[in-house]
């Protein structure tokens, strides 16, 4: 098995539950960052996996960024990156909120389940943190069904642990769209109506009572376990017109087979960066889960010469 076909297997195999990782959280030290680095748009994915969402208050504008520590701090173990969500408006009833679907229900039917996490605020702060059982789309699946508990936040770094017992999945109803579609909604929902900055790093969540050390798995095996939900094929010189390689076929017909780095969960959108646009004709796209074609009736190019985001283009399959 060649390792591009390897690694795609295991981001596979880790979707189904059946590789041995403890940290069923993708991403938690925050060291993937696909899309980029800082993000000031509501609702929208921001670090691999990670979802900036719109609280009960509407949307109050913030920024979230991936933030590096001092090489040789103690205060957060063998940590290089932390996120930080900071808001710079207040809201009337609660903020925005921070999520990560965790995908296929099915693997927490009565589980009982434990996040650990290091956070800290810039003043003390209340957060609840929720899972909830999503049960799919299509059909009538059953509703969410939700856990919650309220988490302090203090002004120190300091790891915080939530364990739960999630619901019995007897008499549920999935959806019909596939168990692919369900997932576990991991769920922060910020407490405060006035600004306030939090920050955070090293997610986990395990099956179990106790909460154990951090997993830190290489980054090659993080980065393939987000690239089943979105991979981005980034910009490679900016300002020039970059070819996507329509290969000639006949009666003036271009394609390209494009294979993804990893399967993914499903057929996923296909869109260009921020700035980047086809200069010729936009070509007919065949998309798969594990491959694309393209074909058009003209050589393709891509034009990346007001390219403002981190990527040319981007295949998106996020729950």
């Amino acid at each position: 098995m060649s390792r591009p076909r390897g690694l795609a297997t295991v981001a596979t195999a880790y979707a189904g539950g059946s590789l041995g990782y403890r940290n069923l959280i993708i991403n938690g030290a925050m060291q993937v960052a696909q899309r980029g680095t800082s993000f000031t748009t509501d609702n929208i994915y921001t670090l691999d996996r990670w979802r900036s969402g719109d609280g009960t208050g509407g949307t109050p504008a913030r920024t979230l960024s991936q933030e590096t520590f001092t090489l040789g701090q103690t205060d957060v173990p063998n940590a290089h990156y932390y996120l930080r969500h900071n808001q710079t408006s207040a809201s009337t009833n609660g903020n925005s909120s921070l999520v990560q679907k965790i995908e296929d229900v099915t693997r927490f039917d009565g589980q009982t389940v434990t996040l650990s996490f290091y956070a800290k605020a810039d003043a003390a702060m209340d957060m609840d943190v929720s899972f909830i059982q999503d049960f799919g789309t299509g059909g009538s699946p059953s509703p969410d069904v939700a856990f919650t508990e309220t988490v302090s936040i203090g002004t120190s770094w300091t790891r915080y642990t939530v364990t739960k017992t999630l619901g019995s999945l007897s008499g549920k109803t999935l959806g019909t769209d596939g168990v692919h579609t369900s997932c576990l909604i991991f769920n922060i929902d910020f407490k405060p109506t006035s600004t306030f900055t939090f920050e955070a790093t090293l997610f986990q969540l395990e099956y179990g009572e106790s909460a154990t050390e951090f997993e830190h798995r290489p980054y090659g095996t993080e980065l393939q376990l987000c690239q089943r939900y979105f991979e981005a094929y980034p910009i490679i010189d900016g300002g020039q017109q970059v070819a996507l390689i329509l290969l000639y076929r006949a009666s003036s017909q271009y394609w390209l087979n494009l294979i993804y780095k990893v399967e993914k969960r499903a057929v996923p959108t296909f869109t260009l960066g921020s700035g980047i646009v086809w200069t010729t004709v936009t070509p007919f796209i065949d998309l798969g889960k594990s491959s694309a074609i393209f074909l058009g009736t003209s050589t393709g190019f891509l034009n990346e010469s007001s390219a403002t985001g981190a990527y040319s283009f981007a295949l998106d399959a996020e729950l």
